[in-house]
């Protein structure tokens, strides 16, 4: 598999996330918040019965296709993240990916994507933050699940592309200079009330909701070069803005606006304001 993507982060994702709802817990607990590339299904630290592992491999071959190499079922002869990992590298041919949406606004859907698709709309993100004159960000801190969207392009691909770490965080992070900080309108809220100044060359993205305008200014103005991201599960990405309140321009690699689930307002050639919601069904990047 030649893709730019740290499966064993998104495999470990994918794990906590279904374990979670089975067991209906928080995935924030810290047994599943444990889980990463070292895991062992089955070990005192981690048991799982028979329909729980099932249901974890089917999570897998869902999202990667398995189906179409034969090598869904083959996930069930192992028990680790690291054996799945490779089984998943080696057997993950299609040219698709595919993610579910939360369920936070309804029944959860699944979105096929096309890995070309993610790829270039990946390289626009990375240039983005390459900037010649403050350098690539240190690290990726992550405060999203890599399985979702919104996390596998930016905590699971752009590590990658960039040749950073990434670093999960649960709580408020604990930045440094030129960290990359992913994280959700509801997280910023958090990190904005705890934080009274970024450290230098602090980077940040927002989606999975519309940030509010006050909210952006407030993290603007400690320090933080921000940067929303408006897409949904559906779509992916489709535009950006760095400045609050103004309009987003579509994406370099957009010829034209996708069919979106949001009332938009076209206010240039390739600028765009978001009025709201078509309807309760539809929901930004997951």
């Amino acid at each position: 598999m030649k893709f730019p993507v740290d499966l064993g982060l998104v495999l470990s994702s994918i794990a906590a996330s279904e374990l979670a709802r089975l067991r209906r817990r928080s995935i924030l607990d810290d047994d599943l918040w444990s889980i990463g590339p070292d895991t062992r299904f089955g070990d005192a630290a981690l048991p799982l019965d028979s329909i729980e592992l099932l249901s974890l491999a089917a999570a897998v071959s869902e999202m990667f296709h398995l189906a179409e190499s034969g090598a869904g079922d083959y996930l069930l002869r192992y028990r680790s993240i690291a054996e799945w990992r490779e089984i998943v590298a080696q057997a993950w041919l299609s040219e698709r990916i595919t993610f579910r949406t939360s369920g936070s606004t309804g029944e959860p859907k699944k979105c096929a994507h096309r890995t070309s698709d993610l790829r270039a709309e990946l390289q626009l993100h990375a240039a983005r933050f390459t900037p010649p004159e403050s350098g690539m960000p240190a690290r990726v801190v992550s405060c999203v699940p890599a399985h979702h969207i919104y996390g596998f392009l930016f905590t699971a691909m752009l590590p990658c592309t960039l040749g950073i770490p990434v670093v999960r965080s649960r709580g408020i992070p604990q930045l440094a200079p030129r960290d990359l900080v992913i994280a959700t309108p509801y997280v910023w809220r958090h990190i904005d009330r705890a934080i009274d100044h970024f450290p230098d060359h602090t980077f940040g993205v927002t989606s999975g909701a519309p940030c509010p305008d006050d909210l952006f200014s407030s993290l603007t103005r400690k320090g933080l070069d921000l940067t929303e991201i408006y897409g949904s599960s559906e779509t992916a990405g489709v535009g950006s803005r760095t400045v609050a309140g103004a309009p987003f321009e579509l994406l370099a690699n957009r010829p034209a606006l996708p069919e979106v689930p949001d009332e938009i307002e076209m206010v240039a050639t390739r600028r765009f304001r978001v009025l709201g919601r078509k309807t309760a069904r539809f929901r930004w990047r997951a």
